[in-house]
């Protein structure tokens, strides 16, 4: 019987940790927002509409992030990866208070998740590093994909950061709820994209390893087949060389 060994029990465990966490987070924070969208939706203008459309969107991108990382990724959880839900949660929170309140208060949330987001992708990297993974074809194409994303995120965060910056009202009440939802809807986009890219190269992988296996097959089958034609062809030389 193979002894476990408790770093791959760990590891192996990282799916169910976070998307439990993640399943439970979610539902709270789409509670909270229904609870406080609903009384004042007739009020809301196009741009608090965008607000609510951004919150939403980053509600389902957390939640199938997770999902889709920790299946593709492993790594042993530290005090960090406790940590990081609850500051999407905490972020998000914050944003969806603000919608009915404060467009730059919505804004600072946004930028908030965002960066927690960009914290949440650098520690996948970080502790991804010296484990073993479950689809080690995938990863350097991961790496690379992901290169694309914190330059999306930096650029969203950035861009947001600006134009709070600027002070002018048109920016803060219009601009910011738009260029946010364009951002997301981006980063939706590329993200989808990107995992249609990791399914077609793994099942390019697969099938490669397929067509090895069925050579070395076929190359096997064929070297039984020569043992067996010199055996025979011994035998019937023997044969054929015995005193009449």
């Amino acid at each position: 019987m193979k002894r476990q060994n408790l770093k791959e029990t760990f590891s192996n465990s990282l799916s169910s940790y976070y998307t439990g966490l993640i399943s439970m987070i979610q539902p709270i924070v789409a509670a909270y927002m229904f609870y406080l969208v609903l009384p004042d939706i007739a009020k809301f203008d196009v741009f608090e509409w965008f607000m609510i459309l951004s919150t939403f969107i980053i509600l389902l991108i957390i939640w199938i992030e997770y999902f889709r990382n920790t299946q593709i990724s492993r790594w042993v959880p530290n005090f960090l990866d406790s940590l990081i839900p609850y500051l999407f949660l905490a972020s998000q929170m914050f944003a969806i208070h603000s919608v009915s309140q404060s467009r730059t208060s919505w804004a600072i949330g946004i930028i908030g998740i965002w960066l927690v987001a960009g914290m949440a992708f650098g520690n996948m990297l970080w502790r991804m590093r010296d484990q073993e993974q479950p689809f080690e074809h995938l990863i350097q194409l991961l790496k690379k994909q992901l290169n694309g994303v914190f330059l999306l995120i930096g650029f969203s965060a950035l861009s947001l950061t600006v134009l709070l910056l600027l002070g002018n009202d048109f920016y803060t009440e219009k601009v910011v709820p738009a260029v946010s939802t364009l951002f997301l809807i981006t980063y939706v986009l590329m993200r989808e994209w990107q995992y249609i890219q990791l399914i077609k190269k793994d099942k390019e992988v697969n099938e490669g390893e397929r067509k090895k296996i069925e050579v070395a097959s076929i190359r096997k089958s064929i070297l039984k087949l020569e043992k067996d034609l010199q055996m025979a062809n011994s035998r019937l030389i023997s044969k054929l060389n015995e005193p009449q």
